[in-house]
């Protein structure tokens, strides 16, 4: 039980859980960044391919170069952009956060040929959405291997999160 004026404090992957929740909307595009065959790296593009058929919102494999998509999202006229990547955020692998993009100064999040300001941005002045990241936190981003096991089951439940 509460005391009177006081409020209930969330947790930040509670937070996450909730934003997550309300953006997974039709007017959302989802941006999957990331280079898959760089282990933990490559969560962007499989929760892409995870969505697919499961969630209404747009989805987009943006690979390494999401530049490259910039054209494409415009065109969408989304109501929010969410990226989707591995995120260094010096939390357990596998725990996630959604973030503002602006809020990830201080992150280890690129989008692997581009900054992300410069992204953000663009997108904002051309649509006027908000944009924001989904974080994964990596375990290993070594060449060749697969999705660890931590990520992979965040990747499950990110994806059961965003299908509803």
């Amino acid at each position: 039980m509460q005391a009177e004026g006081q409020t209930e404090r969330i947790t930040p992957a509670e937070a996450s859980r909730h934003l997550l929740t309300s953006l997974m909307e039709p007017g959302t595009v989802l941006v999957g960044v990331g280079h898959i065959l760089r282990g933990d790296d490559g969560v962007g593009p499989a929760l892409i391919e995870a969505l697919h058929g499961r969630c209404s919102c747009l989805r987009i494999d943006a690979g390494t170069a999401p530049e490259n998509y910039l054209g494409q999202i415009v065109k969408l006229k989304p109501l929010s952009i969410v990226f989707v990547d591995a995120v260094e955020m010096k939390l357990p692998p596998g725990e996630w956060r959604v973030f503002q993009a602006q809020d990830l100064a201080g992150f280890g999040f690129h989008t692997h040929s581009i900054p992300l300001g410069l992204l953000v941005a663009f997108l904002r002045a051309q649509t006027q959405a908000p944009v924001y990241v989904l974080g994964i936190q990596p375990r290993c981003i070594a060449l060749g291997e697969p999705l660890s096991l931590e990520v992979s089951d965040a990747l499950r439940r990110i994806a059961e999160i965003a299908a509803i």
